[in-house]
């Protein structure tokens, strides 16, 4: 029986997710599961027999995972990566699987159908070094951290959208431009 090291983000999301819902889900479909929480120590450990790390919350929580799977250079020792889409944009499972319920999602694993995630990386960045499904550069990332510092809470996202044109507004009459240098596979795009 394959084992399935369960990695949940239970904040993730509209938290609509429950613990004993996802292990059952998982062993329903054939699997043992070993359930781990983002939320407490110890979810960075995976054992050896291992054959199937799922990751169940979003985009950052899928992120932190493929981070965490970097800096110990677990890659030495394959371990498939699965995703069950709990988060608000779950981009990542949308691009890889669209349209994709998690029941199936987890058949899926049983039957090893598998996609490749390309990982760039990125360098001379004092926060990222690396990313998945997209990377930002210039005024949109700079506008995402200045929205961060805003203590104003929106009433709806129309209200937030309203106050983020307002923050770029503010940002495009004073921001400079940088210079980058963009090389894919060996060559220079730039």
């Amino acid at each position: 029986m394959k084992i399935v090291k369960l990695v949940h983000n239970p904040t993730a999301g509209d938290e609509e997710h429950d613990k004993k819902e996802l292990i059952e889900l998982i062993e329903d479909a054939g699997f043992e599961c070993r359930y781990s929480s983002t939320k407490k120590d110890g979810w960075k450990t995976i054992e050896d027999d291992v054959d199937i790390l799922a990751v169940a919350g979003g985009d950052g929580t899928v992120r932190k995972v493929v981070k965490m799977m970097l800096d110990r250079k677990v890659l030495d020792h394959p371990v498939q990566l699965g995703v069950l889409p709990l988060g608000t944009a779950n981009n990542i499972s949308k691009t890889l699987f669209p349209e994709h319920s998690a029941k199936k999602l987890v058949k899926s694993w049983r039957e090893g159908k598998i996609k490749k995630l390309d990982i760039g990386r990125i360098c001379n960045l004092k926060e990222a070094d690396f990313f998945m499904e997209g990377f930002g550069y210039g005024i949109f990332p700079y506008l995402m951290m200045e929205m961060k510092k805003v203590e104003e809470e929106f009433d709806s996202p129309e209200e937030e959208l309203r106050g983020a044109l307002q923050k770029m507004h503010e940002i495009v009459q004073t921001y400079e431009p940088h210079a980058c240098k963009l090389e894919i596979d060996g060559t220079d795009h730039s």
